[in-house]
């Protein structure tokens, strides 16, 4: 399943990597100015941000000021609208999720539509896509906490607020994906915030209810659409992580939309096509989850139709760097 050490063999473009050449900025309590947020608000999120590429610095600045800071932190989401303050803030964020994810759950739990301001920044115009990329990805990582956590919460309103903003972000990026000028890069990096947050069945049950959903990722398999073989394998990534479902309903939402989107197909002869070892290696995978019986028998049928054994044959003959490859043909 996708954790541990499988998890971090397919983890794609950490955010905190993704960001390069920041400057010194203008302190938060002079971006402030104007708006709603307090002068002490503002200059704990200054102390935050002085710390936040510094874990262990972070730690301790957290063990005293968690609370404030961060309300201060989703203050500022909640009034600023420009795209690189917006981004310097997810960056803040990123570090504080990573070091210390309890205290954004927390807040979050008090407050779930804190959430919104992050949705609506995948909005702003930035004609770099920048802001984009970096919402989406930690849209995903807040919304994928959540979800874990949805059964613990007390309050049914609060679980609703959660589910209809995970349905919001699932429509963006499906509508996102669809665009047929979406520069590649972008893609890449609306697949990941997607991975990000398909790790429950909760999140895979409601990412299948969207129209189509399946099937616009499906797509992207094709081999033709790509010129960077990351994009490919970020699609099938996320196929993947949806071949994960457990039994009920939400195996048989992913078995309808594995077969309307004709995905063992598409996987089947991808490899025959594909020589990056990394595609080969979750594309096997993907079809040795589907061909469990929680799933559809049409899927495996697909496979076979689709030539899949005469494919592996071919393929056992190669030699790989990773052993599970030929598990999973096997």
């Amino acid at each position: 399943k996708p954790t541990g050490e499988f998890k971090a063999r397919f983890r794609l473009f950490p955010l905190k990597n993704m960001v390069t050449g920041r400057k010194e900025r203008t302190p938060w309590t002079v971006v402030a100015q104007g708006t709603r947020i307090t002068y002490e608000q503002a200059s704990l999120v200054d102390q935050l941000t002085k710390v936040s590429d510094h874990p262990d610095e972070l730690k301790v600045f957290l063990q005293s000021s968690a609370q404030p800071s961060i309300e201060g932190l989703f203050a500022l989401f909640q009034h600023l609208n420009g795209a690189d303050d917006l981004i310097e803030l997810i960056h803040i964020l990123q570090s504080v999720l990573v070091v210390h994810p309890v205290c954004i759950i927390n807040h979050i739990r008090k407050s779930p539509d804190l959430v919104a301001p992050l949705l609506k920044s995948l909005s702003v115009n930035d004609p770099t896509l920048e802001l984009q990329d970096y919402a989406a990805i930690i849209i995903g990582k807040l919304l994928n906490q959540m979800l874990k956590e949805a059964a613990s919460f007390e309050s049914e309103a609060t679980v609703s607020i959660i589910d209809t903003q995970t349905d919001q972000f699932f429509a963006w990026i499906n509508s996102t994906l669809l665009d047929p000028d979406i520069p590649e890069l972008h893609c890449v990096h609306v697949l990941q915030a997607l991975g990000e947050i398909l790790r429950t069945d909760r999140a895979r049950w409601r990412f299948c209810q969207v129209s189509k959903s399946v099937m616009t990722v499906a797509r992207l398999v094709d081999e033709e659409l790509h010129h960077q073989v990351q994009a490919l394998y970020q699609a099938v990534f996320v196929l993947w992580l949806l071949s994960f479902a457990n039994e009920g309903k939400t195996a048989d939402a992913v078995s309808l939309a594995m077969d309307e989107a004709s995905v063992p197909r598409r996987l089947s002869l991808l490899l025959r096509e594909v020589t990056a070892e990394k595609v080969v290696r979750v594309c096997v995978s993907t079809l040795s989850n589907l061909v469990r019986p929680r799933f559809s028998p049409r899927l495996r049928r697909e496979m076979v139709g689709a030539g899949i054994i005469r494919t592996v044959e071919q393929l056992c003959v190669r030699k790989w760097a990773d052993t599970d490859i030929l598990n999973d043909m096997l």
